[in-house]
């Protein structure tokens, strides 16, 4: 596995000349990956949603540092990410219920 370069070998001018999201893009661009900031924003509130669900820390929680006014808009980001297992699991339950 290669060594992560430097934040100084990747970003040779300093940050104030460039805006934010560029900075990113061009990161992500030299460790061969497409990112952006919005993306790394969902990624870090899945994450923490995951997190949150198995340590039992409620969604108002995490709705606090992400930011989000509403509930409901954590919401998609935790169906998003697991919508085909939740689906899956509905299902299955909706199912049990029939046979029962």
């Amino acid at each position: 596995m290669r060594e992560a370069p430097a934040i100084s070998e990747l970003r040779p001018e300093p940050a104030s000349r460039r805006p934010f999201p560029r900075i990113v893009r061009e990161l992500g661009q030299r460790v061969g990956i497409h990112v952006w900031c919005h993306a790394l924003r969902q990624s870090s509130i899945t994450a923490a949603l995951d997190v949150a669900a198995k340590a039992g820390i409620g969604l108002d929680k995490v709705k606090a540092p992400s930011r989000h006014a509403a509930i409901g808009t954590l919401l998609i980001y935790a169906d998003e990410h697991n919508r085909i297992g939740t689906q899956r699991t509905l299902a299955d339950l909706v199912a049990g219920t029939l046979t029962e």
